[in-house]
C-alpha cells in the first residue's frame, strides 16, 4: 500500500514537472519591439524585450547577448518577492534594449528569450524556454517606406453616380425637390489661399492623397508580395457642371463639392508585388466615405450629406469600394528631374507615369502620381484651415510630415490664430517640397475635437 502511495505521488511529481514547469508560470506575456520595424543591412537595429509579471515586486535582471550565425539568446532572471512583502496588485512590465548593431547579411533572424525563474524558498534556477521572435533584415532596395501618394485627376474619367440606392431622395434640396437620378461628373477645383471657394482650373489641382501607413520590406524571391492598411486622406473634387434640380415645376441649378466624411475614415488595403529588380505591380481596396456639399448657384444655399454617417450595410461598403487591380510600379519615377526618391512610383513604366482607373459602383477616378516637382511650380501658398471657434477653449497642435511621410515639424498653439505669424516663420524655415499638414483640435483635457489634414507647397 506504502509503495503504491509511493508511486502516485512520484507520478504527479513527474506530471506537475513535466506540464507545470515547462511554461513559466510568472511571465504573463513577453513582447519583442526591432527599430526601425523593418531593418535593413545600414541601419543601426535595436530589439526591446518587455516582460509582463502579475505584481511589479519581482526582481529582474536581463543577461548579455549570445550571438551566433543568425541567432540570438539571452536569459532573463525572474526572482519573485519574498514571501510577506507588501505589493500592489498592478501588473509589473520590465524592459531591456539589446543593441544588434547593422546585421550585414539579408536573412531572417532569430531571437531566443529562456527564463530563470527561481523557486520562492529555495531560490533554485528553473529555466524555461520562453519565446522566440523571428526578424527579416532587408537590403535598402528592398524597402518602401511608408507614406504618401498624391494624385492628379483626370475630369474625362472621375464622375459619381446617384443611382439606385444612392440616388438623391425627393424632398432633400427642398420640400418640392425631385428624386435626383444621375451620373455627376467631377474635376479638382483650384484653391487659393484668398478665395473662400474653389474656383475651376484649367490644370486640375493635385487634392486626392493616399497614405501607406506601413514601410513594405521585400524578400528576396524572384516574386515578393506584401500587403499594407491604406487611408485615403485627402480628397477634393466637384461638378465640371452645375447639376439641374427639378424642383416643381422649375429648374434650379446647383454645384457639388466632394470631401471626405469627418465622421469616418476612408481605409483600405493596398497589395503591393515586386516581380523584379526596377518593380512590380500593385492592387488598392479603399473604401471611400464621401461628403457631399450641394451649394445653390443662386443664393449659395447649402445642403450636406454624409457618407460616413450612415453607416451603410455591408452590401452598400462594397459598392463604395474603390478597387485597382495589378497596376505597374517602379522605384524610380522615369521621365522627371525631382531630387525626392519616394522608392515608389504608382503608374510609372518605362515609358512613363501612366494613368490610373480607380473605380467603384459609386465613384470613379482617374488619377495620375505626381512627381515633386509638378506640384512645386503651381502656388506658393501655404494652405490649410484650423477649426472653427467653439465656445470651449481650443488648443490645436500643427504636425508638418514630408511626403516620406517623416515628421519634420510639430507645434502645439493654444491659441492658433495668434500664433499665425510663429507658425509661418517656422514652415518658412523647410526645404522647398510638398508637405502634408495635420491639424488636431483638442478642448483644455487633451479630448481631441476634430482632426483635418491639408496639403502644402513651400516654394521660395
Amino acid at each position: 500500500m506504502k509503495r503504491s502511495r509511493f508511486n502516485i505521488v512520484w507520478i504527479l511529481f513527474l506530471l506537475v514537472f513535466a506540464f507545470g514547469t515547462n511554461a513559466h508560470a510568472s511571465i504573463l506575456s513577453t513582447n519583442f519591439e526591432i527599430t526601425p520595424t523593418v531593418p535593413t543591412t545600414d541601419d543601426e537595429i535595436k530589439l526591446t524585450v518587455t516582460v509582463v509579471l502579475p505584481v511589479p515586486c519581482f526582481t529582474v535582471e536581463f543577461s548579455e547577448l549570445i550571438g551566433a550565425d543568425h541567432t540570438f539568446r539571452a536569459l532573463v532572471d525572474i526572482t519573485p518577492p519574498a514571501e510577506g512583502t507588501p505589493c500592489i496588485e498592478v501588473l509589473g512590465k520590465f524592459s531591456h534594449t539589446y543593441i544588434l548593431g547593422r546585421l550585414p547579411n539579408p536573412v531572417t533572424y532569430r531571437f531566443q528569450l529562456d527564463a530563470c525563474e527561481r523557486d520562492p524558498i529555495e531560490r533554485l534556477c528553473i529555466i524555461h524556454p520562453a519565446e522566440e521572435f523571428k526578424f527579416t533584415v532587408f537590403v535598402p532596395e528592398n524597402i518602401i517606406l511608408a507614406g504618401f501618394d498624391s494624385y492628379l485627376v483626370d475630369s474625362a474619367l472621375t464622375q459619381i453616380s446617384f443611382t439606385g440606392e444612392f440616388a438623391i431622395p425627393a424632398g432633400f434640396f427642398d420640400q418640392r425637390s425631385r428624386p435626383f437620378r444621375n451620373s455627376v461628373k467631377l474635376t479638382a477645383p483650384f484653391w487659393h489661399p484668398e478665395m473662400h471657394q474653389p474656383q475651376m482650373h484649367p490644370v486640375a489641382a493635385p487634392l486626392v492623397t493616399i497614405e501607406r501607413k506601413e514601410t513594405i520590406g521585400f524578400d528576396h524571391t524572384n516574386t515578393s508580395t506584401q500587403t499594407v492598411p491604406i487611408e485615403l486622406v485627402l480628397l477634393s473634387l466637384q461638378s465640371t457642371a452645375p447639376l439641374a434640380v427639378r424642383i416643381g415645376n422649375e429648374t434650379q441649378l446647383w454645384n457639388l463639392f466632394v470631401e471626405l466624411s469627418p465622421t469616418r475614415a476612408s481605409i483600405g488595403r493596398m497589395t503591393v508585388t515586386k516581380r523584379t529588380q526596377r518593380g512590380g505591380t500593385f492592387s488598392i481596396d479603399l473604401t471611400v466615405f464621401p461628403l457631399l456639399r450641394f451649394v445653390r448657384q443662386s443664393d449659395g444655399l447649402k445642403r450636406m450629406l454624409d457618407i460616413g454617417a450612415l453607416w451603410p450595410l455591408p452590401s452598400t461598403l462594397k459598392k463604395l469600394t474603390l478597387k485597382i487591380r495589378k497596376a505597374p510600379w517602379l522605384h524610380e519615377c522615369l521621365g522627371t528631374t525631382h531630387d525626392f526618391d519616394p522608392r515608389f512610383c504608382p503608374g510609372a513604366t518605362a515609358q512613363g507615369v501612366q494613368r490610373l482607373r480607380a473605380e467603384s459602383l459609386v465613384v470613379s477616378l482617374g488619377i495620375r502620381f505626381v512627381p515633386i516637382t509638378i506640384l512645386a511650380s503651381w502656388t506658393d501658398q501655404l494652405l490649410y484651415s484650423f477649426p472653427a471657434q467653439t465656445d470651449v477653449e481650443v488648443y490645436s497642435r500643427v504636425e508638418v510630415f514630408a511626403l516620406s511621410g517623416e515628421k519634420v515639424l510639430s507645434q502645439e498653439l493654444a491659441d492658433i490664430s495668434a500664433n499665425a505669424i510663429r507658425l509661418e516663420k517656422s514652415m518658412s524655415q523647410l526645404a522647398n517640397g510638398v508637405y502634408l499638414v495635420r491639424v488636431t483640435a483638442s478642448d483644455r483635457e487633451r479630448h481631441v475635437l476634430s482632426t483635418k489634414l491639408h496639403k502644402s507647397i513651400i516654394l521660395k
